[in-house]
Order: C-alpha cells, then structure tokens, then sequence
C-alpha cells in the first residue's frame, strides 16, 4: 500500500464542505473543466459520500426526492433508499445543472483528485445501501475514489469519449487506481452488465486488488454482549454451586475447557450454519462454568497457578463470544456472493448493455486481447474468496478456487496465538520464578546448615526427582509407605494427581534425599531455549501477518488455526484421557500407576516438542510463503492449500436460493 505522503497533498477546495451551498453552487464551465482535467482526477473523498448521503436523506425527507414508477421506494426506508437512478435525475442533474454542468466531484474539487478508488457499482442499488458499503470496505491509507454517479457529468454527452472503451474515464481512472471496490446489490449481479465485466478485464489485465465491498456488520455487538451475559450468568450460578458442593475435581475442570476448544475449533472447519451456532452457544455455557469454577478455585488457593486457570477461564469466554460476531461477518460474506452470482453465467459475453454498439465494441476488445478466460476466472475468484488479487489468481490457478479466503475469524486466530504465547511465555517466567525459589533454597540450607536434619524432617528440603523418589518408595515395604515422618509436600505430580501427596518414613532419611545442591540457571537448561524460541517465533508471527495485505491474512491464519490449534485439542484430549486411567491405576497397583505416569509425562513431552520444535516453524514458514509459493512445492504443496482453505457443510444446513422477486 502507498503511505499518505506518496498520495501527494490534497488540492484546495474552492469551499469548505460542511459550508458548501449545494442550492446555490458557484458556477463554472463544465464542458470546459472536464476537458482540462484528466478523468483519473474527477474523484470524491470519503467526506464527499458521508455528506452527500445526508444530503439525500434531507431531500428525502422534505419530499425532493420521490418515488416513481420504476423506482416505488419507501421514504420511510433508511437501508436501502432511492436508486441511483432516482438519485442522478432528482438531484444530482438539477444541482450540477446550476454549477454550469460540471460533475459533481468536479463540482466540489475544480482541480481534481488523484485517485484511490474505484467503484465499480450497479445503478438499480439503492444509495443508503451503495454507500455504506463503501465506507465500510475504504480501504487504508486511501483518500480518493472514483464513482460514475457523482464522477462523470450527467449533463453533458460524453458519448465520444466511450467511443475507444481503453480510453474512457472509466478505464483512464480504473488505471491509475490502486483498489476496484465491488459493490454488490440486491437486484442483481453487477456482472450481468457489459461496462461492469469491462472493469473486471482492466483490472486483472493491470493487476488490481479487487474487494467485495460489504456494510456494517449489525446485530453484532448486541449478539456479543448476549453471550457474555449467558457466560456471566452460568458462571455465577456454577460458582454459587461449587461453593456449596466443594471444589470440582481438576480432571472435570480439564475435560471441560477441551469442550470449549472442541467447539470453537469446528468453526475453522465447518461452514456457517445454524448447528455451529447452537455448538457456539454450548461452548458459552460451559465457558461460564469454567470461569465460575476457576474464580472459586482461585478464592481459596490464591497461587499463581490458580490465577492462570482464571486468566484463561476468560480468555475462552471472550473468544467464544467473539466467534458469534465471525459466524454473522461469515454469513454476511455468503450473502454478498450471492448478490453478485445473482443473474451472473460465468461467462462475459452473456453481459448485457443497454446500448448495443457499446457492447460489441467492449467484447470485440475482449476477444482481441484473448483474456477472457482469464477475467472469467478473477470473477469467479473475487465470487468465492471474497477479492481478487494476482496471488489470489495465481493460487488459484495451481490449486483451484480457494473458499473465503479473503476472510478469516478473528476470534479462534486471536485464540490459537494467545496459547502459542501463554504456553511458550509461561513457561519462561516459571522456569525463571522455579530458579529463583531453588537459588532461595541453597542460600537459607547454607544459612542452616546446622539446622539440616531438622529442615529436612520439616519438609522443607529439596529431594531428588519424583521417578527416583518413587523408585525408593518400592524398596520399603508397603506399611512403611506412609505414617509420621518426613512429608514432602512438594513432592507433586505434575498437574496429574493435584490433590494426592506421598508421605515417606524418615528413617533411615539419608537413603532417599540428597543435600541441596546450587540451581542450575534457566538459561543453559534446553527447555528454556525451546520455550524462547517459540515465543520469538509467535512476535514473528504476528508482525507478517500484520504487514501482509488482505488477500494473505485468509491462509496465514487458516494454517496457523487448523495446524496448531488441532493440535492442541487432540493432545489436551490425549492429556485428560492419561489423566482419567491414572486416576483409576491410582486405585489398583503402584506398577499400573508408575507406567501410567510415564505415559502422561511422554504425552507432555510431545506436546512442547510438537507445538515449539515442529509446528511452530511450519506454520511461520506457511505465513510468509503463502498459497501461490505453498501449491509449487512438489507432492504436497496443493494438497496442503486445499486442505488448510477447505470447509465442510454441516448436514443441517442448505444453500439458500436466490428469491425470484429479488431476480
């Protein structure tokens, strides 16, 4: 994207535009204005649209604009509003008229402006319902854009400008702009019109990004705000709960967090459908559960640990709440494609025009260029992902249509990093936390050293590690397993068996535990390289994606979800399974137990060296390389694009066909 200062200062305006007196606007020579300044200039500001919208709901309202036989719009109608043809005969001819048939860009900006944008838009819209989308997809950075109604002067013929479809002010200023917006409507597909496909073969031909222009997302924030108030309330009642029952079990609390990335996870894989939301819905409740039992757990231990559990409990919530707002933006991009299939064969040469000579002139070009094939391609891009870019393209033509893959959810996105980081980081600062409690250990045992048997007998020494430990247990007999002695109360296994301590008899103590010996520093330890590592490659991460354009964030967030985040659910699965045959091993034998340990502590094992050594890399390498460069490798590459960009539907849902009263 070009910064601001490349755009080049604004020109002055012969009138400030809140000032402006559209009843009475200075006259000029119009004939002679857009004769003098390039077509590629005869441009509006994103201003301009906000207030010429206002203008028209004004003249609504005071009866200046009414409904006709071939326009019966609702003036009480503030969505869709008058079209543009409407429009263009009851307001922008009579005012444009009195300015000396100037344009109305040129109108307000005598010496033009460079352009941005172009709006590629059908005249049967309506103008409330053209402008916000366009004001919703401006693009950054952008200043200017290009649009016919308000561009080209609609009382003057400019017919002998259209004679040489290459050197229109159409084409002229689709050329020196950066974006095409494509404005879908209601009516029909814009396609369906021949000067609309003429723009699509001058942007592919010229390397564009083309977007799908779509309005403001509305009813999110209020269906947000609904699901955390249904978090909220669960989590109150499962705290109150909790409280009179005692603490829920931490193998429950773990099954129940894998249920909520179990449901937010189905999103990335399955298409919008009223079944993924009741499943999003699920995960919200029980996401409140979560948050209810963790604050209660919190309220009695107040350990870090416990603080974590909470800090999470409500990172779940919020993206859970936040998927809702991805799958009504998903919906919203389904229906604005099918707006645009409205009408649309897939072929340029059914486009129709209503003036004939127009149309043979445009395919005529067309089939000199021989790029038909081509452009009938970049539609059908910009149809199913959304937008139109030569990478887009390019993918497309290795691997096939990508689904949606100019869109990309910003709740499991923002999820899956958030864990990548939380896991990596956090175990950074416990490994620094766990060496600074061992660096206090040596100094007081050296401080001590005459108390040592008695620190010792207390609990308060540091023993070997927990497999040596147990493998000393084995030696004693069964009944000298537990009673008075030494209780080593930091002798925890793992997160596993939380609540269940191992008492050993003192004598004879030197057998089982070592004297304290000076810690280690976290940074020659291998884990603490592989945990900095991966957190360094998560900031790395984030940069590209952030510096990446539209058309790539779709694939770098898609590998990143589905690779990770799969992951991550099938080895909490596989963690809390252990977990529940330890439980049960715990009950049997010692033996069962011990190998059961192993297991888990081999699955825990897989899991960082899985997520930080390998994954992690292969994702940021996916993040830079793209889905163009990711379908040229050999054997896998395209089998991998599929896989990351594909959805399923879901059994329950249907495509929705298009209305005939809307045809």
């Amino acid at each position: 994207e070009r910064s601001e200062s490349c755009l080049g200062p604004a020109p002055a305006r012969i009138h400030d535009p809140m000032r402006f007196d559209y009843e009475n606007p200075p006259v000029q020579d119009g004939h002679r204005l857009h004769h003098t300044v390039a077509p590629n200039r005869w441009c509006v500001t994103r201003q301009d649209l906000i207030e010429f919208c206002c203008l028209v709901k004004k003249h609504v309202a005071e009866g200046k604009i009414a409904p006709t036989e071939l326009d019966p719009f609702d003036p009480n109608d503030a969505c869709i509003g008058p079209c543009v043809h409407t429009i263009t005969q009851q307001l922008i001819v009579p005012v444009t008229e009195k300015a000396g048939n100037t344009s109305w860009a040129l109108m307000l900006h005598p010496d033009g402006l460079e352009c941005d944008i172009f709006v590629t838009h059908c005249w049967l819209e309506g103008i409330y319902e053209c402008i916000d989308k366009v004001l919703n997809s401006w693009p950054r950075r952008a200043r200017h854009a290009y649009c016919c109604m308000l561009s080209n002067p609609q009382n003057l013929d400019i017919g002998h400008l259209l004679s040489i479809p290459r050197e229109s002010p159409f084409a002229l200023a689709l050329m020196s702009a950066r974006y095409m917006l494509v404005v879908p409507n209601r009516k029909c597909s814009i396609y369906s019109r021949i000067w609309c496909t003429y723009e699509a073969f001058i942007a592919y031909s010229e390397s564009k990004f083309i977007f799908v222009a779509t309005p403001p997302l509305k009813g999110a924030l209020r269906r947000v705000c609904l699901l955390l108030a249904l978090s909220f309330v669960t989590a109150i009642a499962s705290s109150f709960l909790c409280s009179l029952s005692g603490p829920i079990p931490n193998l429950a609390l773990r099954l129940i967090v894998d249920f909520v990335l179990f449901c937010v996870m189905l999103q990335s894989f399955l298409r919008a459908s009223r079944a993924v939301q009741v499943v999003t819905h699920l995960a919200a409740v029980f996401g409140g559960m979560y948050v209810g039992y963790s604050v209660v757990a919190f309220a009695r231990e107040r350990s870090y640990r416990e603080l974590a559990d909470v800090a999470r409990a409500f990172i779940l919530c919020v993206s859970v709440a936040m998927a809702e707002a991805d799958l009504l933006w998903s919906r919203q991009s389904v229906e604005e494609a099918r707006n645009l299939r409205r009408e649309f064969t897939g072929d340029l040469r059914d486009a129709k025009s209503s003036v004939e000579s127009d149309r043979e002139k445009i395919l005529s070009e067309l089939e000199l260029f021989g790029q038909e094939h081509r452009v009938n391609l970049a539609i059908e891009v910009l149809l199913t992902s959304g937008m139109s870019t030569p990478a887009l393209q390019a993918a497309a033509e290795n691997v096939g249509l990508l689904e949606h893959a100019g869109y990309w959810s910003l709740s499991i996105t923002s999820m899956i990093w958030v864990s990548w980081v939380s896991q990596s980081l956090g175990s950074i600062l416990f490994a620094i936390m766990h060496y600074s409690n061992q660096l206090w250990q040596y100094e007081r045992f050296h401080e001590e050293s005459s108390k040592w048997g008695a620190v010792l007998f207390e609990g308060w020494c540091v023993c070997m590690r927990l497999e040596e430990v147990l493998e000393r247990c084995k030696e004693y007999p069964e009944d000298q397993r537990c009673g008075a002695g030494c209780t080593m109360n930091h002798a925890r296994i793992g997160h596993a068996l939380p609540d269940m301590y191992f008492e050993f008899k003192s004598s004879p103590w030197e057998s089982y535990c070592d004297p304290i010996e000076r810690p280690v520093v976290p940074f020659a330890n291998w884990h603490f390289g592989v945990f900095a590592f991966s957190f360094l490659q998560a900031l790395v991460w984030l940069g590209r994606f952030k510096c990446q354009g539209k058309d790539m964030r779709g694939f770098a967030a898609s590998a990143m979800v589905k690779i990770m985040g799969t992951f991550l659910v099938v080895t909490e699965v596989a963690i809390s399974s252990i977990q529940v045959v330890i439980k049960r091993a715990g009950r049997q034998s010692f033996d069962v137990l011990l190998v059961q340990m192993q297991s888990l502590d081999r699955a825990q094992h897989v899991q960082m060296v899985g997520l930080h050594l390998v994954l992690a890399p292969l994702v940021l390498m996916l993040c830079f390389a793209g889905p163009g460069r990711t379908a040229k490798v050999p054997v896998l590459g395209r089998r991998v694009v599929r896989c990351l960009m594909m959805r399923w539907s879901c059994c329950c849902s249907r495509r929705a066909q298009p209305q005939e009263e809307n045809l």
